[in-house]
């Protein structure tokens, strides 16, 4: 048990003893007295607590981790019964209001006695608790004179300046950097105007990432040894002692090692002596100290160093970066790559030589840095560990533990230095991170989710006016304890752990966390339950273990419950545990299990999770859950919620997203008075119940409904938060008058707001529409703003005056709509998007912008989608002067589409990505060009584009021209300095990209100074029929191949009379379908690759026209001229080969087929060949594929043969589709007389490929016997086989799978006895074979005694969606 939670569980108990509510209740019942004397006791325990966990920790005292085991159950049950108390009161208070009798009046003497014997009865225990701290000696620590046990160990960790380089691998990279902001002068302090001249360097990431020795790399440089007069090394782990602090930078600076008779003001001045004048580094290892106030007093004490002084600090807290040194100088270290973790682990595992006499270690080892999660130290100690050992078995036995059982021990290494960071956390936040480990490694963590499971836990009281729980996450957040952020398909931010993190919170929570998980018994036929508890260690399941349950998270399948009634019976056992506060399902029970027996079990539920189960009814019995706070449903298919769910007084989190089935909330829901967050969107309701305005702690609502049961009116007040949608699905004469008295305007913490109208209404009231929308004064601080499917004629043109915080603004289909708000003064709006609007002709009106403002201030990104009756952006002014030219100051985005009428726009001098489809051809004549002061306009009347129409504008970095189907000419580009993406698609008469004589002269003056589309990276030119080429011929020059510098990716499509294009030196990737196959062929292959070849190939080709930088290369549907590819052994860096449906296609040459100028033959960079329905291929040769890792051929390829050197690298074989069984022959040119047999793949040919992981065999028409060569896979571990309709037999032997998969092969009767003496079978899956189900499913299977070693076995009535 880790150092705080129980002194925490302490305070919470004084906590509620001194509510009113409480002192209140006990009056009822004659127990205020009781009360108050066991108020008296836990301040006693408590104030020894402190002493009992420090020696816990320290001393790991049996004695004391019982007695502090027996203190925190009492202190549960305490709390669950002050918690009851409590609620009775408020039930109490309600009803009174209600002129009911009082509940404990009306609930009798018996209830009282009951409630009374409940406090005797932990008065009771909590004395004989109280009674054995004399025995074991513990002391009376108030909390502000102990030092916590993180200082003294902090204390004991020093660190030097002294580093081997030869054991540190991986930071080259990082040291370059560091040494960087070290040399360079801009790189100085920037803050609060102190320590001018010193430029701070804070290094920042968890425990184990190698802060300090990147810090040791550098200081150690020698360069940076000669750049600084002087260096010093500093480890300060002190928290808060200032003058311990100044003394070791004292003791650093002048050697001087018997500080401690000298005065602070003789320290500082020794320390202002040793640097004066002098340009020094100092290093302060290891920093902890959050207060500004010291570290500007420490920085004030070095400014008197010269200029170009430099101070690293390392620390794991982005808050300590933060104090000591600037955002943007702030050094944030990363994990390690996988190439740097497997050879810092070689380092430490393997003796000399050992890696390669033992391969198997080799794997075995690899699977172990897997789970270091690339983390130095980690990878470190677990190398140590292995040092040495020579066995595969103590290797595997590592493995298999899941590298927790050899590091989460108190004593090791790696786990001290990971748990600095949990003991430095305060008391509270303990409790948050032990919680995070209920959850699986890999779990993406949601900030509002976890927020909402810690409040119901009671870790902090909730507020409606601060974010305690978002302060707590941002904590840990700012403590590298949580990582890697993404933002999911909501757009809502998540998190991860490492792995290595997860282990520390599963350590420090102890037996209180589990999950359960439920296995197959290797020696007999009983399945058995394990619980997967700190370390990830399994733990037998008892009854003591049991009662220490708190937080469980059932991870059993519902294939394990099928499979007998020991799994239910275990899971069913666990529920006796019934003090368990948190419950989450994810397994598949709901068949099994009573929901009702859950309920009456675990009465002390705070959490209770059903997410994603098939159950459709929640039972009435959850009204007794009394603590229950955060219910979550989503995803389930309830189709009712019980009326008994409104009982639930302490109710906080109901989660009923994705609940498409439920159709309404129980009538009497407004009694929830205490719910603070209903997540409700894409669920089945359409309306709420009356009364749900009395919610007055509502903080997070997704969806507010107006229908039957009430108007906008009913939202409630003050207090929400964040993202609100508002779904109109009704209109009634009083919604006018609900819309004046809506207090919308109130809820100043709301941010996000979407409208959406889903009614019909007669059009005589659309009028009356436009006044409702009027009358809704929106939220101040709303930053994005939605309006979809209103019905009105005109929305009000002051409607968003005031809300300077906008952002995003949306609106669409509302197509009775011609008038939007004005929006020109919103400050900070940066995204517009008008889509769908069918009337509107005009967006502002022309004289509502008067005075010296700047329109549209910081509009970013426009869009204009199907606006069919858009003619202009501003409505022509009244008094017909001139009208006034408009500017987007700051618009980067422009996308117009589907608005013919649309004839004028605002000026955008700043744009950089416009997309235009079907739109009037002069729309951006007059605009753009007029921005760069053209003279020269062309006309583009869906024929031609102007051709200098985007001349000048230097800042386009993105081009698409779609759907433009009668264009014959497009705008010239090539002069365009940061284009970077380019995109043509449907111009269906586009015979050409450039002119050569208007734009590129040869090799004149004044294109010499010139490069071709020198930024151009992204090229896609997909439908272009008529192309015929990249630029038109030149009337008077003659032709010149031109070259993209930069392009990096090409994807050519549907573009068949294609037969040219510039060079493209750098290119790595090309797509390449329906073209004619003669288009890329100089570049692929060169004369001088083979002497034979020439004839075939231009004789213009040679090698600088190769893309010999080429990665991946992808050909499909070309059947016009590719009879035989060659690629050329020049195209050292292609890694990938995908060839699909190239019909015509006979031969593929990898290289060579002969050495190259009678040198050795040059090995392939070749890892993944993919060849999908080629069907009339026939050879494969002339590469020696030593990296091929994954070979794919599918097809009717009667005659194909392969033949490559060196086979044994591949990992992944993938062979389906075909007519035959022996289609494939595999050759070696070592063992040349193998392949003068045809039609039969030898046992030798298997044996080659040494390092084959995964084969899959599909769609083998013919196929009845899998190759017996397959039992000489030995690495084989995933085989997958799949409409083998003729398949009677499998091999004896098969290697060491973990992992078969078979399916629809119908004649498929019988496993191999060999199955039997697989170990390393992991998984089993069968799918559409009746006689192979038939036999081996339990309970009835003749043979299913044959496979009860497999743990994951299943049985699927039909075939399944094959994935790969």
């Amino acid at each position: 048990m880790a150092e705080g939670i129980v002194w925490e569980l302490a305070s919470k108990a004084l906590e509620s003893l001194s509510k009113a509510a409480l002192e209140e209740g006990s009056s009822w019942w004659g127990a205020r007295s009781d009360l108050k004397k066991l108020e008296d006791t836990i301040r006693m325990i408590q104030a020894r607590v402190r002493d009992a966990e420090r020696r816990q920790e320290a001393e790991n005292n049996e004695s004391i981790n019982l007695w502090l085991s027996r203190l925190k159950q009492v202190l549960y049950r305490a709390d669950d019964l002050f918690d009851e108390i409590i609620t009775l009161d408020r039930r109490n208070l309600r009803m009174e209001k209600s002129s009911m009798a009082k509940v404990f009046s009306r609930s009798g003497p018996i209830f009282n006695i009951k409630l009374a014997h409940k406090v005797n009865s932990i008065r009771e225990e909590l004395n004989d608790i109280k009674s054995d701290m004399d025995v074991l000696n513990l002391k009376f620590f108030p909390a502000e004179e102990l030092p916590p046990l993180m200082m003294r160990l902090i204390k004991e960790r020093q660190t030097s300046s002294f580093v081997k380089t030869e054991d540190i691998i991986g930071r080259e990279n990082d040291t370059k950097l560091i040494i960087g902001m070290l040399f360079d002068p801009k790189c100085e302090y920037n803050g609060e105007g102190e320590g001018e001249g010193i430029s701070v360097i804070p290094i920042v990431g968890f425990g184990g990432l190698g802060k300090t020795t990147l810090a040791q790399l550098v200081y150690n440089d020698e360069a940076v040894q000669k750049h600084f007069d002087v260096t010093t090394w500093v480890c300060v782990p002190e928290v808060d002692d200032q003058d311990a602090v100044m003394r070791r930078v004292y003791q650093a600076f002048t050697r001087d090692k018997d500080s401690g008779r000298l005065l602070v003001d003789e320290i500082k001045r020794g320390i202002r002596q040793s640097i004066n004048n002098n340009k020094y580094l100092l290093v302060l290892d290891d920093i902890w100290d959050e207060s500004r106030d010291r570290w500007l007093d420490l920085l004030r004490l070095l400014e008197c160093g010269r200029k170009g002084s430099k101070v690293i600090v390392t620390t794991r807290s982005l808050t300590v970066a933060g104090v000591v040194g600037t955002k943007e100088a702030t050094y944030k270290l990363g994990l390690l790559t996988e190439e740097e973790s497997w050879n810092l682990f070689k380092k430490f595992a393997f003796e000399s030589g050992q890696e390669e006499r033992n391969p198997d270690l080799t794997r075995i080892g690899k699977e172990i840095v897997d789970s270091c999660g690339n983390v130095p130290l980690a990878i470190r100690v677990v190398g140590s560990l292995l040092y040495s050992k020579y066995s595969e078995k103590e290797w595997e036995r590592i493995r298999n533990s899941q590298l927790s059982k050899a590091k989460l021990k108190e004593g090791d290494r790696l786990m001290a230095v990971l748990k600095l960071s949990y003991d430095y956390l305060p008391p509270a936040l303990k409790q948050c991170f032990a919680y995070c480990s209920l959850f699986p490694k890999d779990y993406r963590y949601e900030k509002a989710n976890l927020v909402h499971l810690w409040m119901a836990q009671g870790y902090f009281e909730p507020s409606n006016n601060e974010d305690i729980g978002g302060q707590y996450f941002s904590e840990l957040l700012g403590r590298n304890l949580f990582q890697d952020p993404e933002q999911d398909y909501r757009g809502i931010e998540t998190y991860k752990m490492h792995d290595l993190v997860h282990d520390l919170a599963l350590f420090v929570a102890g037996g209180e966390i589990m999950e359960l998980q439920g296995q197959d018994a290797e020696d007999d036929d009983e399945d058995y339950m394990v619980l997967v508890g700190a370390g990830g260690e399994n733990i037998e399941l008892n009854e003591p273990l049991i009662r220490e349950f708190r937080h469980v998270r059932l991870g059993v399948t519902k294939g394990a419950l099928s499979d007998g009634d020991d799994v239910f019976k275990a899971v069913t056992t666990l529920l006796n545990a019934r003090r368990m506060r948190s419950l989450l399902f994810d397994m598949g029970l709901e068949q099994a299990l009573s929901l009702e027996r859950v309920v009456l079990k675990c009465k002390s539920l705070r959490v209770l999770d059903f997410s994603y189960m098939e159950i459709t009814r929640i039972p009435n019995s959850i009204g007794k859950l009394v603590h229950l706070r955060y219910l979550n449903l989503q995803h389930t298919h309830i189709e009712c919620l019980p009326d008994a769910i409104t009982k639930l007084d302490n109710l906080q989190t109901l989660n009923i997203m994705g609940c498409r089935r439920l159709k309404e909330l129980p009538r009497n829901f407004g009694k929830l008075t205490n719910l603070r967050y209903l997540i409700n969107s894409k669920s089945g309701l359409t309306d709420l119940p009356s009364g749900f305005g009395k919610l007055t702690c509502l903080q997070e609502l997704s969806k507010f409904m107006i229908g039957e049961g009430n108007g906008i009116d009913s939202l409630p007040a003050l207090n929400l938060v964040g993202n609100l949608d508002i779904e109109f699905n009704k209109w009634g004469s009083e919604s006018v008058l609900e819309a004046k008295g809506a207090n919308l305007k109130n809820n100043h913490q709301l941010t996000c707001l979407k409208f959406s109208f889903n009614f019909e209404m007669e059009e005589a009231a659309l009028g009356e529409m436009d006044k409702m929308l009027m009358c809704l004064q929106l939220p101040p601080n709303l930053e994005k703003l939605e309006v979809y499917l209103y019905k009105g004629v005109e929305m009000p043109r002051r409607w968003l005056d005031g809300l300077d915080k906008l952002i995003s603004i949306t609106i669409r289909e509302c197509n009775n709509c011609r008038v939007v708000p004005h929006m020109s003064r919103l400050l900070h709006l940066k995204y517009l998007r008008l889509k769908f609007l069918d009337t509107l002709e005009y967006v502002e009106d022309d004289d509502i912008w008067v005075g010296n403002n700047v329109y549209f201030p910081s509009l970013e990104g426009l869009t204009l989608q199907n606006l069919r009756e858009l003619k202009g952006w501003t409505r022509p002014s009244k008094d017909d002067g001139e009208p006034r030219q408009l500017l987007f100051p700051c618009l980067l985005n422009l996308e117009v589409s589907e608005c013919p009428k649309l004839m004028s726009m605002p000026l955008a001098p700043m744009l950089e990505s416009l997309e235009a489809c079907n739109i009037h051809g002069t729309l951006f004549e007059s605009n753009l060009t007029s921005v760069v002061d053209e003279e020269e306009v062309y006309l583009y009347k869906g024929v031609e584009m102007p051709r200098r129409w985007l001349d000048g504008l230097d800042k386009l970095v993105s081009i698409n021209i779609t759907g433009c189907q009668h264009c014959r000419v497009v705008p010239h580009m090539s002069r365009l300095l940061h284009l970077k993406d380019l995109h043509l698609e449907e111009l269906d008469t586009l015979e050409y990209v450039e002119d050569e004589d208007d734009i590129w002269v040869g090799d004149s003056a004044s294109a010499a100074h010139n490069v071709y589309f020198p930024s151009l990276e992204v090229l896609t030119l997909h439908y272009l029929r008529e192309l015929k080429g990249w630029k038109r011929p030149s009337k008077d020059y003659a032709e010149q191949r031109q070259l993209f510098p930069r392009l990096l990716k090409m994807d050519v499509r549907a573009c068949p009379k294609l037969m040219s294009m510039p060079l493209a030196p750098m290119l790595e990737s090309l797509k390449a379908y329906f073209i004619n196959g003669k288009l890329f062929e100089s570049n692929l292959a060169s004369v001088e690759d083979e002497e034979e070849a020439s004839s075939s190939l231009p004789q213009s080709s040679s090698p600088s026209s190769l893309f010999t930088s080429l990665k991946h290369l992808e050909m499909r549907w070309i059947d016009d001229g590719l009879v035989s590819l060659r690629i050329s052994c020049r195209l050292c860096n292609l890694e990938t080969l995908e060839l699909r449906h190239c019909d015509q296609l006979r031969s593929i040459t990898l290289g060579s087929s002969a050495p190259y100028r009678n040198s050795i033959l040059l090995p392939s960079s070749i890892r993944h060949l993919n060849i999908y329905y080629c069907n009339r291929l026939e050879n494969i040769s002339g590469g020696n594929l030593s990296v091929l890792e994954k070979l794919v051929i599918k097809g009717s390829c009667e005659n194909l043969y392969v033949e490559y050197e060196s086979p044994n690298s591949i990992e992944d074989l993938d062979m389906g589709n075909m007519s035959g069984p022996e289609t494939l022959k595999i050759s070696c040119s070592k063992n040349l007389e193998e392949k003068k047999e045809p039609g039969k793949i030898t046992r030798s040919m298997w044996q080659q490929l040494k390092s084959l992981r995964r084969l899959e065999l599909s769609s083998i028409t013919k196929l009845k016997k899998i190759p017996k060569g397959i039992g000489c896979l030995t690495t084989l571990e995933t085989l997958k086989i799949w409409s083998l309709s003729e398949l009677t037999q499998l091999p004896e032997e098969m290697g060491n799978l973990s992992l078969l998969k078979i399916y629809d092969c119908p004649k498929l009767v019988l496993l191999p006895q060999s199955l039997l003496a697989l170990t390393s079978l992991h998984s089993l899956e069968i799918g559409n074979c009746p006689d192979l189900r038939k036999r081996y499913e339990k309970p009835d299977g003749e043979d299913c005694h044959l496979i009860q070693h497999i743990p994951n076995v299943k049985f699927y009535e039909k075939l399944i969606k094959y994935f790969d």
